[in-house]
């Protein structure tokens, strides 16, 4: 009896699995972009990363150039950050404040570009190229928005010059 109840349950485990992926696999090959659009925010939202890198991907060139084009180009920097890329969501950051220099989310991409830097940064008896790189970013961050409430986060400098 205890068999066919694990089987029972094996069973719906892997169809509802089976459903998820296949509603994932539908949005991606769709060509309605304005769901892709909607579906990755809510995946992203919902802190599934995975399925909304590759629909924040597409719609990064989709969007290029539009009115959503910048929140696409935000949300997909934070999608890298999610997935612990922070190599990749550092450049995406930064490439965001050169792209979009007057947007109001700007001053958070720039900060959490150094905060990606702080990151990569490793342990005290290795390399520190990435440590000297987090310190000149959150000096820049700090130079160019002196009024910022994040600039007392920037405090973390600290524990990069002490390495």
């Amino acid at each position: 009896m205890k068999k066919v109840k694990l089987i029972l349950l094996l069973f719906i485990a892997s169809a509802a699995i089976l459903v998820g992926c296949s509603e994932h696999s539908k949005i991606v090959k769709s060509t309605d972009y304005d769901l892709k659009y909607k579906k990755a925010i809510e995946y992203y939202e919902a802190g599934d990363c995975y399925k909304a890198l590759p629909l924040f991907e597409e719609l990064m060139t989709y969007f290029r150039m539009t009115e959503r084009g910048e929140d696409v180009y935000y949300y997909y920097a934070n999608t890298q950050f999610c997935l612990k890329e922070y190599y990749l969501a550092a450049y995406y950051f930064k490439r965001f404040t050169v792209n979009y220099p007057n947007s109001p989310k700007a001053e958070e991409c720039a900060f959490n570009s150094a905060r990606c830097s702080m990151l990569n940064s490793p342990e005290y008896n290795l390399d520190q190229s990435d440590t000297y790189k987090a310190i000149d970013d959150f000096q820049l961050f700090m130079n160019h928005y002196p009024e910022s409430g994040l600039v007392d986060s920037c405090n973390t400098i600290d524990k990069c010059s002490k390495k």
